[in-house]
């Protein structure tokens, strides 16, 4: 499960971009990109602004979805497919986690009124390679 849980992390740490799946208040799925800060716990956090839509929609249904590799599609690469649950977290020690410079351009830094973090944290993961149909499944214990 290690071995498992390792290709899993590889797939995020070469994914600057994922997906992010949440719920409208209508029932309808919403995807986005994000940058997320990726923990060995398999956790992603993201940094987002307080009025954006995924933090109305994740406070209305913490049900969430991720999707993250395959960046070239005449390089088949493996990819992941992520079930989890999603929180937003306004304390000070999270927002500095998540800050990085490039997030200047949104925010006046880690201690912007705006900034907050979504916490998202996996239940079940698939991981697909190109060499099988099956997927390999991790779920949290």
């Amino acid at each position: 499960m290690d071995e498992l849980k390792n290709r899993i992390l590889d797939v995020l740490k070469n994914s600057p971009f994922v997906t992010l799946a949440t719920i409208t208040t209508d029932g309808r799925p919403w995807v986005r990109y994000v940058s997320p800060k990726v923990c060995d716990c398999l956790t992603l956090k993201v940094a987002t602004s307080k009025s954006s839509r995924k933090v109305a929609q994740i406070k209305a249904r913490r049900e969430v979805h991720i999707t993250a590799g395959v960046n070239d599609i005449n390089t088949p690469s493996p990819f992941i497919q992520y079930q989890a649950t999603a929180e937003i977290l306004d304390d000070e020690q999270s927002r500095h986690d998540v800050w990085r410079e490039e997030f200047g351009s949104f925010f006046k830094g880690p201690d912007d009124p705006d900034l907050c973090v979504i916490k998202i944290v996996p239940y079940c993961i698939e991981y697909f390679n190109f060499d099988s149909l099956t997927p390999e499944i991790w779920e949290s214990k």
